[in-house]
């Protein structure tokens, strides 16, 4: 792991998957799964590494047995877009929108959505 994990974890509490081409973090807080960023290089945005990554958390989540898990996004934020994608691709619905970000979950349990 890298410092930067060290730090999220340290200072966040988030667990973090990591390769050379991209990460993500995440917190398990009871039955739920938080995201909390998720980045790929630009290089590598199309090659499918993302799904990797998603399925790496949707084991950990798994394995951890969490019901849900939850992700947001803030519109009008790079890339948006993409993230709202590649969270619907992964069987993520929405959920609320706070004022500031849309909140997306994906229930556990049902194969059905992955």
């Amino acid at each position: 792991m890298s410092l930067h994990s060290d730090y999220i974890r340290e200072r966040l509490g988030q667990e973090s998957i990591e390769h050379e081409w991209g990460f993500l973090t995440y917190k398990i807080i009871g039955d739920v799964v938080e995201v909390g960023d998720f980045y790929i290089s630009p290089a590598e945005r199309r090659s499918g590494k993302s799904d990797r990554l998603g399925d790496e958390l949707l084991f950990r989540a798994k394995q951890a047995g969490a019901k849900r898990i939850a992700a947001w996004v803030w519109p009008g934020m790079p890339n948006a877009d993409g993230s709202i994608k590649v969270l619907f691709r992964f069987g993520f619905k929405l959920h609320s929108n706070d004022g500031a970000r849309t909140i997306l979950v994906k229930e556990l349990g049902d194969e059905s959505n992955g």
